[in-house]
């Protein structure tokens, strides 16, 4: 039996194809195929996934005049 395992998460999809032998019991399991996808350089340049609206929320806010009420 070919198992197809994927893997998802906000910044990484990750799947492998496994090959199944004998029973429930004794099974043994090879990988025929593997591959890792990541957006992490992307996410470090905006201080990690959390960052990623903040653009897009300044953005949005500059354009109506609207600001969060949040400030140091």
């Amino acid at each position: 039996m070919r198992i197809l395992a994927i893997e998802t998460s906000c910044d990484e999809t990750a799947i492998a194809i496994l090959e199944c032998r004998g029973d429930k019991n004794h099974a043994e399991f090879t990988v025929l195929g593997n591959a890792l996808l990541s957006q992490i350089d992307i996410h470090q340049e905006y201080g990690g996934r959390r960052g990623l609206p903040r653009p897009c929320q300044t953005r949005a806010c500059e354009e109506s005049g609207a600001h969060l009420g949040i400030g140091a």
